[in-house]
Parts: C-alpha cells; sequence; structure tokens
C-alpha cells in the first residue's frame, strides 16, 4: 500500500520530462531541417553560378575560334556583335553548326567585339614580323537568364591579332 501511495504523490512528473524532451527533440529535428535547406539552396546557387561562367566562357572561346568574328577592317572603337546587342557597328557575330542558337535567339547570351588601338610587336633580328602590326580586341561575352534564377555572368578577355601592315 505504501508503493501506491508513493506512485501517486508524483502527479505526472514523468510526463511532464518526457514532453520536454520530446520538445528539446523537435526543435534540434527543425533546426537540423532549416540548416540543411539552407545549404541546399547555396549548392544550388553555386551550381548556376558555375554553369552561367562556363556558357559565357564558351561563348568568349567559340568567338576566339572564329577568325569571321573578329573584325580586322575598321577604326579603333569599331564593334561587331551578337544578334541582339544594341549600338554595334555589325551584328554579325555567327557560329557554325547553329551553335548557341537558341541561347542567342532567347537573348541570354551575347558579344561583343571591340576593336582596340595598334600596338607595337616586340621584334627582333631577322624576322618578318616588322611586316605586321598588332591591334589588341576586347570580347565581352554575357549570360543572362537571372530571370530563370540561372545566374548573371559576363566575361572579358583580350586579344592580339597580328595584321599586315601596307
Amino acid at each position: 500500500m505504501n508503493q501506491v501511495s508513493s506512485y501517486s504523490k508524483q502527479k505526472g512528473a514523468a510526463l511532464f520530462v518526457s514532453l520536454m524532451l520530446l520538445l528539446v527533440i523537435t526543435l534540434i529535428s527543425v533546426s537540423a531541417l532549416r540548416t540543411s535547406h539552407l545549404e541546399l539552396k547555396m549548392a544550388g546557387n553555386q551550381e548556376s553560378s558555375l554553369s552561367s561562367f562556363m556558357s559565357a566562357q564558351a561563348l568568349a572561346d567559340a568567338i576566339v575560334a572564329t577568325p569571321a568574328n573578329v573584325p580586322v577592317i575598321g577604326n579603333p572603337g569599331f564593334t561587331i556583335c551578337t544578334a541582339k546587342e544594341a549600338g554595334c557597328n555589325r551584328n554579325t557575330i555567327s557560329f557554325a553548326n547553329g551553335l548557341f542558337a537558341s541561347d542567342l535567339s532567347k537573348g541570354s547570351l551575347g558579344a561583343v567585339v571591340t576593336r582596340g588601338e595598334e600596338i607595337p610587336i616586340p621584334r627582333s633580328l631577322s624576322t618578318s614580323v616588322e611586316k605586321f602590326g598588332g591591334v589588341q580586341y576586347t570580347i565581352q561575352a554575357s549570360f543572362d537568364r537571372s530571370v530563370d534564377n540561372l545566374g548573371r555572368t559576363q566575361v572579358v578577355e583580350g586579344m592580339l591579332v597580328l595584321i599586315p601592315r601596307n
């Protein structure tokens, strides 16, 4: 009988302790869930950033690899651009086999190639380099699909082209 009376004196203490432990475990679980959700968003942002950079870099590399996209004509400041760019002397940057066609038509990829000043080429004895001049070019390639949460990046590269002197 004495044992029964000691149980009745507790008046739900075990229930209270159990509920507190359950509350602590729930708070820890919610915190871990929020942390993993934040880390997932950060990983997605990093992936979008790298993808947009690689797209812009691929466009710049394709321009360098296609001699027709580098304007050897014109004065310093002469620009040649992709179709949707404004304020250019020509909008004739194009690529073989429809490369970048869908992104260029959507306007998510764009490029501007600007002719710079003629610069002297280092010369050495007994070379034909004196018959050439050097022209510097700036290639700006951009990728913008921020509307779709896929990132926005601009890559700027310099290039030196040898051109024959008159």
